[in-house]
């Protein structure tokens, strides 16, 4: 096998790769015992166009040499391939893991998409690393627009772990979809591009380089050195098991007036779901679930909360596979959540008129009228260019409530 180095890339100097993205590409790409090739390509007007495949122990070299054009987007494989041709039939060796986050909102300013991800990089390593629900990636890159994070894998041959490979990157997808659903106010408007993450031979934007949309460098974030040994890791998470039935006693440690108040808030999201009936794919399966999950917990044993949460979640069109059940409930199962009523009321979306219809509370109409106001001030200190932490200061509130309320507003303007 060889490289094939572009005239038109190769030795100009003028705008070359800074280091970090060129140590990004020696940990991920350049420390393996596979010499495969890595594809290069760059985009112009929305065509994608090969640049080169370059051998794993030259593509150092190559980068070091290669201009990268301002006006182009520029993008590198995670794998490597066995000929000149990206393709299932030619892939070699995976490398690294790669979930693709996207915020395409075009009711986003450039401030106000930075400040999101940057939201998203804080719950990510707060709510979901530090918790261990995923193993360290070991970076992350921020591409303008978005959001990868890449897990660099002990290289193996991609023929023979096809399986491997797509049964981890579904897990991961589906533990960042939960830390997503988990916080809607701070991150709706984030989405995973299941089809770029999953696919192994795809192109992700190179680090570095420059996203022409936003006029700004992909940017690499060092998380960690180690290496993901897939195998292994493979065979201590999947395939899922069962859902644990073991009893916790503690459980029945509530006084009969909190269990009386838990199981109202039970029967009123029950009463929820099944009012809204929505059609599948709408149905807030995982914030559902995890919030009831909570709810039981909190005053059932471990074999109860099991036999009911299998109850209600038979009570969607499309009920949750075991496989996803377990995955939703990742770190409810090692946490003790407290939900609030209005926690609960942001959590699964719900207005106020459903809120009564339920029963979950019954707002008077001097604090409906103190909730208008309150989000008039926040419109109106946003559209003065006021940032959401600085209003949520002014205004005495939380930023979740600044967030929600500007993005409930941009929905309406939408629908008018």
């Amino acid at each position: 096998m060889g490289s094939a180095f572009s005239a038109p890339h190769y030795k100009k100097r003028k705008n070359p790769l800074c280091s970090e993205a060129l140590k990004f590409i020696s940990d991920i790409l350049g420390s393996t015992s596979f010499k495969g090739l890595i594809c290069l390509a760059k985009k112009n007007d929305s065509v994608l166009t090969p640049i080169c495949f370059v051998r794993q122990d030259q593509l150092i070299e190559y980068l070091s040499h290669m201009e990268i054009y301002l006006d182009s987007s520029y993008y590198i494989s995670a794998a490597s391939f066995k000929q000149l041709q990206r393709s299932i039939e030619t892939i070699f060796s995976y490398n690294a893991i790669v979930i693709d986050i996207d915020c395409h909102s075009d009711t986003y300013t450039d401030a106000d998409r930075t400040e999101l991800i940057d939201t998203f990089i804080w719950r990510l390593q707060n709510d979901c690393l530090a918790c261990n629900d995923l193993p360290n990636p070991n970076y992350i890159v921020k591409t303008g627009r978005g959001v990868q994070i890449w897990w660099a894998v002990t290289p193996v041959f991609a023929p023979k772990f096809v399986k491997c490979f797509s049964d981890i990157t579904n897990h991961f997808i589906a533990t960042l979809q939960n830390l997503v659903d988990e916080f809607p106010s701070e991150l709706s408007d984030l989405t995973i591009d299941r089809s770029a993450s999953t696919n192994s031979v795809g192109l992700f934007r190179l680090p570095g380089s420059v996203n022409p949309l936003t006029h700004s460098r992909v940017e690499v974030i060092p998380i960690s050195d180690t290496r993901l040994d897939m195998p292994s890791y493979r065979d201590k998470i999947l395939p899922y098991s069962a859902l644990p039935t073991k009893s916790n006693p503690k459980r029945h440690a509530y006084a009969s007036g909190l269990k009386t108040l838990v199981e109202k808030r039970i029967a009123a999201i029950t009463k929820l779901r099944d009012m809204r009936s929505a059609p599948a794919g709408c149905e807030l399966r995982n914030n559902f679930c995890l919030l009831y999950y909570a709810l039981l917990k909190s005053i059932y044993d471990e074999k109860d909360v099991i036999q009911r949460l299998h109850e209600f979640n038979s009570g969607f069109k499309v009920p949750m596979t075991e496989r996803e059940l377990k995955s939703t409930l990742t770190s409810a199962r090692r946490k003790d959540y407290k939900f609030r009523t209005q926690t609960i009321k942001e959590f699964l979306n719900i207005t106020d008129d459903e809120a009564i219809a339920i029963g979950l509370y019954a707002p008077s109409p001097s604090s409906r009228n103190g909730k208008v106001d309150r989000d008039n001030n926040i419109i109106s200190l946003y559209s003065q260019g006021i940032k959401k932490s600085e209003i949520a200061k002014k205004l005495g509130v939380s930023w979740n409530t600044v967030a929600a309320v500007i993005k409930s507003r941009r929905n309406q303007c939408k629908c008018q």
